[in-house]
């Protein structure tokens, strides 16, 4: 039993590239999607972190603060820990930036992104 010719012709070569490429595109798509996702899981664990931070030590100096009107060391403590605390805040609202961004990203995945922010200086 002979197998049936196959003809390529041009209308069925384009329909094999277009077919192709479809699935090609699918496929980056798929992996773009993924790759946002774990950035955004990864950011928003970050933010969530330092938000956390930023909390515990504003209650910190809040506390050193009081003590701090009968024991300098306790003063001292305190401003060395809010002049820190402003580039904690900083590098905070960085990873929400970031966190935002691949957020959207995830939900369009089709759309090319632009580098990200430079992170703050200390």
């Amino acid at each position: 039993m002979r197998l049936p010719r196959v003809r390529f012709t041009v209308r069925r070569m384009i329909v094999t590239v277009a077919v192709v490429a479809l699935g090609l595109s699918v496929r980056l798509t798929c992996q773009r999607h993924d790759e946002y996702r774990r950035k955004f899981i990864d950011y928003e664990d970050a933010s969530r972190f330092m938000r956390n931070t930023v909390l515990i030590n504003e209650k910190r100096v809040e506390v050193l603060r009081q003590r701090g009107v009968r024991d300098p060391r306790a003063a001292a403590e305190a401003a060395a820990i809010t002049k820190d605390l402003g580039y904690v805040r900083e590098v905070a609202e960085y990873f929400e930036l970031l966190r935002k961004k691949y957020e959207s990203a995830v939900w369009r995945p089709w759309s090319l992104l632009g580098p990200n922010p430079p992170p703050p200086k200390p």
